[in-house]
């Protein structure tokens, strides 16, 4: 079984659209567009719906234990994120 990647960015398209993530990922979710920030567990709810992804199949990268570490828990996602030392806190 293949593997899909998404972006849920909180910043807009500039940089998606720039480095052309939008044609190699299977979607793109900007949080502004949803109307919730991260760690708010409806913006995960969102993007979970949005593309009928399973939760208990999500893994969330980030480098925020506030708010990706705390919003991916609160939406039943796995979270990993890498601090700027790159130490692994999940």
């Amino acid at each position: 079984m293949g593997y899909e990647y998404y972006i849920f960015d909180m910043y807009g398209t500039l940089v998606i659209k720039l480095f052309e993530f939008d044609k190699i990922m299977a979607g793109v979710l900007i949080s502004s567009d949803t109307g919730y920030m991260k760690p708010d567990d409806r913006f995960y709810d969102i993007l979970l719906s949005t593309y009928n992804i399973d939760s208990s199949r999500a893994v969330m990268f980030g480098d925020s234990l506030v708010n990706d570490v705390r919003g991916a828990k609160d939406a039943n996602v796995f979270e990993t994120i890498k601090d700027i030392e790159g130490e692994e806190n999940g």
